[in-house]
């Protein structure tokens, strides 16, 4: 049988894809019909709010669930509450007292201005804090800042000290008195009874030091940017070993000022040493140094050669010269002791030298003597001021907290007008400078 064929405008019929749903499937259903837009009639916008069905308006349900833990619970989360706000709110004092009644009971006096804590009261920042104390009179310390590292125990185990101001209105004899009385009435296992037994290292930085009257009237001692760190070694207690570096100080005395010097020292134990230069760049050629050995010997020796007064921290006016005036210096000392026997050399000269109404001389001094500590010392030399030469003779007294010397000579000295020729004494005592004369029996260059 042949198809019927069809002819005229019908389209052909498409071939249906292979998986769309059948037309026999039963359980086939047709996708309903798009649903037309809803017109909306056009009107003003209503200001009133929109109605809420009545069911809709109520409340909704709330379950509450009730803690089993009962009445006490309760009030044990309160309390574990009020403990954590009191600890948070609290621990900064409770640490300033700590550290303050520390220090008190090894005689030390502290304020503190504020606490911060960080790290769960694992390190303290103090801030604003000022030592004193009644067994040391006439010392004052104050840090802008403290670091403290504190221990479970509020135990200080460490703290950096900056920006410390340091004033000390006390000479330096009955300074170290009270400092040895300190040590004895609060030893607790460290040096200087300073530190609790907990601590294992202290620093302090930018330390500025005014120490008034050290020698007497009219001296005074200052030392700028001072860094110490001070941290104990081979099982010694803290303080025994420390490292100063190098600091500017100097020193102002009756007769002028001395200085800037730079200082610095360190220790392990019982050895320490002390390098003093008497200005910034000559540090080995011009300078004083002191060494104390293991077994107990002290060495000090000074030394100047051919040095200016610049080169020393010195004004020509000392020596009566002008700056325009060509003078030289050359200082040599050793002294040393053993046990409590002291041997000491010194030998000065200045080039220059210059008398009222005498024209530029030479004087020189050597002094040397020998002796056990705080006898009086047979103390001999020679002396010379202006081209002639005499014994210098006398004693010298070393004492634990100073040095007296008491000389005499007669010498002639060459005058604008002559020789002049008189008797002269010498009196020092380091405690105190300001006393320290020379005196003749008339004037040595008299006026014409």
């Amino acid at each position: 049988l042949s198809s019927p064929s069809f002819s005229g405008g019908l389209p052909p019929i498409s071939p249906i894809a292979p998986d769309a749903p059948s037309v026999h499937d039963p359980f086939y259903v047709p996708p309903a019909a798009p649903l037309a837009p809803t017109p909306v009639p056009y009107g003003a916008p209503s200001l009133e709010p929109p109605a809420i069905p009545t069911e809709l308006a109520k409340p909704a349900k709330t379950t509450v669930v009730k803690l089993r833990s009962g009445r006490f619970g309760t009030v044990a989360l309160l309390a574990l509450l009020l403990a954590f706000l009191v600890v948070v709110l609290a621990a900064p004092t409770v640490v300033r007292n700590a550290i303050v009644d520390s220090l008190a009971k090894r005689g030390i006096v502290a304020t503190i201005e504020e606490v911060d804590l960080y790290s769960q009261i694992g390190t303290a920042r103090l801030s604003g804090v000022t030592v004193t104390s009644p067994d040391v009179p006439g010392a004052t310390a104050h840090a802008r800042e403290v670091l403290v590292d504190l221990s479970s125990g509020l135990e200080a185990k460490s703290f950096v000290a900056r920006d410390v101001d340091v004033n000390i209105d006390v000479g330096y004899a009955p300074l170290l008195k009270s400092l040895a009385a300190w040590s004895a009435k609060h030893p607790q296992g460290t040096s200087l009874g300073l530190f609790p037994s907990s601590m294992q290292h202290a620093r302090i930085e930018s330390a500025h030091v005014v120490w008034n009257q050290p020698s007497g009237a009219g001296t005074r001692a200052e030392a700028t940017a001072l860094t110490l760190d001070i941290a104990p070694k081979e099982g010694r207690p803290l303080g025994q070993d420390f490292v100063m570096n190098p600091t500017s100080f100097d020193v102002t005395t009756p007769v002028g000022r001395l200085g800037p010097w730079l200082l610095d020292a360190s220790r392990a134990g019982p050895a320490y040493k002390a390098h003093l230069s008497f200005n910034q760049t000559h540090q080995q050629t011009f300078g004083l140094d002191v060494v104390g050995a293991d077994d107990g010997t002290t060495k000090l020796d000074v030394l100047a050669t051919r040095a200016t007064p610049d080169e020393l921290g010195v004004k020509p006016d000392m020596f009566g010269a002008s700056k325009t005036d060509d003078v030289k210096i050359d200082l040599t000392a050793h002294a040393e002791r053993k046990g409590a026997t002291w041997t000491t050399t010194a030998d000065f000269v200045v080039d220059g030298f210059r008398l009222p109404n005498a024209p530029p001389s030479t004087l020189g001094l050597s002094l040397a003597f020998t002796g056990g500590q705080g006898a009086l010392l047979d103390a001999r030399g020679r002396f010379s001021l202006g081209g002639s030469e005499s014994p210098l003779q006398g004693t010298v007294t070393v004492l634990d907290d100073g040095l007296v010397a008491k000389l005499a000579a007669a010498t002639a000295v060459r005058c604008n007008q002559g020789v002049a020729r008189t008797p002269i004494a010498f009196a020092f005592d380091t405690r105190d400078v300001g006393a320290a004369s020379v005196t003749t029996q008339g004037p040595l260059c008299a006026k014409k």
